[in-house]
């Protein structure tokens, strides 16, 4: 893709996508990269002491360049630490870097990554939040996903037929990436993706909570504890089950994030 565009994130054509599949030309690898993982592994081993057990990052403000920048650093030095915190406060910016900051999270050997929604997490801070594992929300969140657009800089070329097709083509490669990561991430249907990115209105909290982009509202009960895993596990052993429980909160995704949150008796 051109680095004279900017790639905002959003929405897509109805249409089903293959997770597992090879970046064409125009295609954004959403990936983890287990090399980079493994190597950070592997230097944590040859220097134990290196670096901070906790990483804190803050996305305030729009996601840019200076913001991947800035998540690359903090996380390469610390390729020993065990717990990721975020802090999330944006109304979105550049996908191409909001993409980038997903993987290298996803990269990152920690085995608790945890965000905190505090204000905004709109449009490319969506894709941000869904790398971690454990997601809460203020009771004040905004979230909202939307339609991709490319704002082209006025560079004198003119805009013809083929210059559109080729920001088509990379539009149709950003609504794809975001479509597999909300796919990969949430438990949302395909359908209820294409319903929730076809209009610019907020994602209300209680379908964020339902649908898996966030596991957590503050100011309200929540069975998202490191215990619930195994409290399940003790209960199907014994073959009680929970009547009235929210389905959700049987999948692995809630099972993930259990393990990530902040260690709070039930």
């Amino acid at each position: 893709m051109r680095r004279d565009e900017t790639i905002h994130v959003g929405s897509f054509a109805a249409r089903n996508v293959d997770n597992n599949r090879r970046p064409g030309r125009d295609a954004i690898d959403i990936r983890p990269r287990e090399r980079t993982k493994d190597a950070r592994r592997q230097l944590a081993g040859l220097n134990p002491v290196e670096g901070a057990a906790l990483v804190n990052l803050k996305i305030v403000g729009p996601v840019t360049d200076a913001t991947l920048a800035r998540v690359r650093r903090d996380l390469a030095a610390a390729p020993g630490a065990k717990t990721i915190r975020a802090s999330i406060d944006s109304i979105g910016g550049n996908l191409l870097a909001a993409v980038e900051i997903y993987r290298l999270v996803r990269s990152h050997p920690a085995t608790r990554t945890t965000a905190r929604i505090s204000g905004n997490c709109m449009s490319a801070a969506i894709v941000i939040a869904l790398a971690f594992d454990h997601r809460v929300a203020a009771s004040s969140a905004r979230l909202m996903v939307h339609r991709s657009e490319i704002e082209a800089r006025r560079d004198g070329e003119r805009w013809t037929t083929h210059r559109h097709g080729l920001a088509a083509a990379r539009l149709e490669a950003a609504d794809d990436a975001v479509l597999a990561i909300l796919q990969e991430r949430t438990l949302a249907s395909h359908k209820c993706l294409v319903d929730e990115l076809s209009h610019e209105r907020d994602l209300p909290l209680p379908r964020a909570l339902v649908a898996g982009f966030v596991h957590e509202i503050e100011g309200r009960p929540s069975n998202c504890r490191r215990d619930w895993p195994e409290r399940m596990r003790a209960r199907l052993i014994q073959g009680s089950f929970m009547i009235g429980g929210l389905e959700y909160m049987f999948s692995e995704q809630f099972m993930t994030a259990c393990r990530s949150a902040p260690g709070r008796p039930l």
